[in-house]
């Protein structure tokens, strides 16, 4: 059993192939599935786990020691858990724990998800390995919903493994799960490209950037919705769009590609144009109005017009 510190961390990144990061906040409920996800993994090389705990609330500190100290790790596998005694955000938190990943790849489990395929991580580096013209690769997973109940995902129902650029993820938006995901560790990640508390899409877009996005259709994963998530089922739709489209600002201002701009910029409307305007009170509708000042504001003329006709 090896388990790691951030202060006796002694691992060379030549000895890692895989780091995992696993952020976690509150997950005292979830935290050992995702850890056993993890340790289930069949790879032909070493796995680094970093757990990196953002002060956690709750027992999840706890939880975690007592489960590491209870199990015997696979030889394979590095465990460096790192519980910061401050707060330091959702974006500061991946960011801190990206640039401590030693691992040639990265894959991401965050506490309150969970893998289910043994051969997930080498199946991801085979297909990375055998498909240099992609940076990243992801997979289906379930969703698992607060009554306990497993569904498929809607966003992939493709059978076949396929591969997508920069400008459909521009163009299209978020395709994939964060526990399925996994990529090459040669990016550098310009702050100025995220924006507000989501750091997953920007992140698939830096990627892009790189390389192309390939697609597995195994279900290798276990995505939970819950209360607690960034995309809260208690979120009302309204303001899930109105985070998106801040996102999709960030990213248009980051952005020197004209073309990725303007595909950034169509995405926004099209996620506009389906928010029910006469059914928003009158301060969503003021936000309403702001959004489109983002985006696009000759939009604000069409809309009036629509009205006063």
């Amino acid at each position: 059993m090896e388990l790691l510190n951030a202060k006796s961390k002694k691992i060379l990144k030549m000895d890692i192939k895989v780091s995992v990061v696993m952020l976690t906040y509150g997950h005292e409920n979830f935290i050992i599935d995702a850890i056993k996800g993890v340790l289930l993994q069949e790879f032909e090389g070493t796995i680094e786990l970093l757990i990196s705990n953002d002060h956690s609330p709750d027992q999840t500190d706890l939880v975690i020691n007592n489960y590491l100290k209870s199990i015997e790790i696979p030889k394979h596998i590095k465990i460096n858990y790192v519980y910061h005694q401050v707060n330091l955000g959702i974006l500061p938190n991946l960011f801190w724990a990206l640039d401590n990943s030693n691992g040639d790849f990265i894959a991401i489990c965050e506490g309150d998800d969970y893998w289910t395929d043994p051969l997930k991580i080498q199946k991801q580096v085979n297909f990375l390995k055998n498909n240099l013209d992609c940076n990243l690769v992801y997979h289906r997973v379930k969703e698992l919903l607060p009554d306990g109940s497993l569904v498929m995902e809607d966003l992939n129902k493709s059978e076949v493994s396929n591969k997508k650029n920069l400008k459909d993820l521009a163009l299209n938006g978020n395709c994939m799960h964060t526990p399925s995901v996994l990529f090459r560790n040669n990016l550098a990640f310009p702050k100025h490209a995220f924006k507000d508390v989501v750091g997953d899409y920007p992140l698939w877009f830096l990627n892009a950037e790189k390389g192309d996005i390939g697609y597995l259709p195994d279900v290798m994963a276990v995505y939970r919705k819950w209360e607690g998530s960034i995309w809260s089922l208690k979120q009302s739709h309204f303001n899930k769009i109105v985070l998106w489209i801040d996102v999709l600002d960030g990213l248009k201002n980051y952005t020197n590609d004209l073309e990725i701009k303007n595909l950034l910029e169509t995405q926004a409307m099209n996620c506009i144009k389906i928010i029910g305007f006469s059914g928003l009170n009158f301060k969503n509708k003021i936000r309403f109005f702001r959004l489109i000042m983002k985006v696009d504001r000759m939009y604000i003329l069409d809309v009036l017009k629509r009205k006063l006709a």
